[in-house]
């Protein structure tokens, strides 16, 4: 049994550094593809969501519904890579031995071969980078819209509080309810 296993070690050894692990390169290759996409993704959201914080503070609507379509577009896509870096992360996960959500970009970055780690390094830097701009951007937006909300509660308090009471013309059971004679004379002519 050790002499079988002594084999297979040789095999995969000869086979990695004759070149026979285009696989894990490639794989390696298609996960910082996606990754890069998903950076460029992440910065058109981040512009996106600047603009969002805009239009929130000059209260343009029509224009904030078209922005809106065009980020649901954007998430959308973002969506479908993060599908395709999930499976690619599960392959080399595999390959490395490790539990898909172990895994780490640091990982990655140690295990790729010479001529991607510096790409590795590069494309984990911009993604934390464009992932903290879009978190930032979006941070704020969620304020703005906290903030109109409350100014919205605060003002539909003060109307409430103004003017004559908005109680029902008529109780529950049909009957008029507590209304001045003006009202009653106005329901009788009607």
């Amino acid at each position: 049994m050790a002499r079988g296993t002594r084999r297979l070690s040789h095999a995969l050894f000869w086979a990695y550094h004759k070149g026979e692990h285009a696989m894990e390169s490639e794989r390696l290759a298609q996960l910082l593809a996606v990754m890069e996409e998903q950076v460029k993704v992440m910065s058109d959201l981040t512009a996106l969501s600047k603009k969002k914080s805009q239009l929130l503070v000059g209260g343009n609507l029509d224009q904030l519904d078209i922005l809106l379509r065009g980020e649901q577009a954007l998430i959308w896509q973002m969506g479908k890579l993060e599908e395709k870096r999930f499976t690619l992360q599960v392959d080399l996960a595999a390959q490395l031995a490790i539990h898909p959500s172990q895994l780490t970009l640091e990982q990655l970055v140690a295990a790729a071969p010479t001529d991607y780690g510096d790409r590795c390094q590069a494309v984990a830097e911009r993604y934390g980078a464009a992932a903290t701009d879009l978190t930032h951007a979006n941070q704020l937006n969620t304020e703005l819209v906290q903030q109109a909300m409350a100014y919205v509660d605060f003002s539909l308090q003060l109307l409430g509080a103004r003017g004559p009471s908005t109680a029902q013309v008529y109780s529950a059971r049909g009957n008029r309810g507590g209304q001045d004679a003006k009202l009653r004379r106005l329901d009788n002519r009607v």
